[in-house]
């Protein structure tokens, strides 16, 4: 699995790149670049910004956080089948709101995504982090933040060299929860999910975090086709486990990405979303 996150300011802020990744850089790090984001953007004073992102999101090595996993094609932006162009990546509208709301209320927005296309040859790892790096610079401009991003690169019946292979981070596995956990500082028992395939909602479930199905992307089909299938009608390799159908069913069915994120602060017990 890979970690993205922008790095357009580190040499000028810590002087270097290298080391940025360890705890104490990488919150120093997160602080800067949405101290950055909120001046540029014009939301008031330095001094205001400055506090209310203290107030929001200063982080506390000590303390875990919850945090909003979002996949990426048909969550967070239009399903296009294998996004191989910048030219493909469009954004829903509520994408950065309901990004936004999760920035200001103290939790994690992590991207989480199944990239088999880098090992079908369609693209490079180097396209993906393009990408992200697009989308964040998108998402500041709107006045949103993502802290991370995580991708699999590999498919395990058809790839490339190392990247055919079974991996621990291709969802439902959720091997790329648990690296974002342990590098974000993430409570996984309190946090959310969000994605338009039940893969994202096996993956949450797994890591004792909900999962919450958009009807966006291959929402529709997920719920027309896998949501009524009875536990016989699993694959084989699910057959065995008699926890199948419980695991593959949504804790809410959402419109969109905003819609899905009014939830989970609902589910919170908190009541000024926005």
């Amino acid at each position: 699995m890979r970690n993205y996150e922008s790095k357009s300011f580190e040499k000028f802020f810590f002087g270097s790149t290298r080391g940025v990744r360890r705890r104490g850089d990488l919150v120093k790090h997160q602080w800067v670049m949405r101290l950055l984001h909120y001046v540029r953007n014009d939301r008031g004073s330095i001094f205001q910004s400055s506090q209310r992102l203290l107030r929001s999101t200063r982080n506390d090595p000590l303390k875990k956080y919850a945090a909003v996993f979002l996949d990426r094609d048909g969550t967070i932006n239009e399903e296009v089948g294998y996004l191989d162009s910048l030219d493909k990546l469009r954004l829903f509208e509520n994408t950065a709101e309901a990004i936004r709301l999760i920035n200001e209320n103290g939790m994690k927005a992590v991207v989480i995504t199944n990239q088999s296309g880098v090992a079908r040859g369609y693209f490079t790892e180097d396209f993906v982090k393009t990408v992200h790096r697009q989308m964040q610079e998108t998402l500041q401009e709107r006045g949103a933040f993502l802290d991370g991003f995580y991708y699999c690169p590999h498919h395990p019946t058809e790839g490339i060299g190392s990247y055919l292979k079974v991996c621990p981070c291709r969802k439902p596995e959720p091997g790329m929860l648990i690296t974002a956990a342990e590098e974000l500082n993430i409570d996984l028992n309190r946090s959310y999910a969000v994605g338009d395939m039940l893969k994202d909602i096996e993956a949450a479930n797994r890591v004792g975090a909900k999962g919450i199905l958009v009807k966006t992307g291959y929402g529709l089909k997920a719920m027309e086709t896998d949501l009524r299938r009875t536990p016989r009608e699993y694959p084989p390799e699910e057959k065995g486990n008699p926890d199948t159908s419980e695991k593959l069913q949504p804790d809410y069915i959402a419109e969109d990405i905003l819609d899905a994120v009014i939830w989970i602060m609902r589910d919170r017990n908190i009541t000024k979303l926005r």
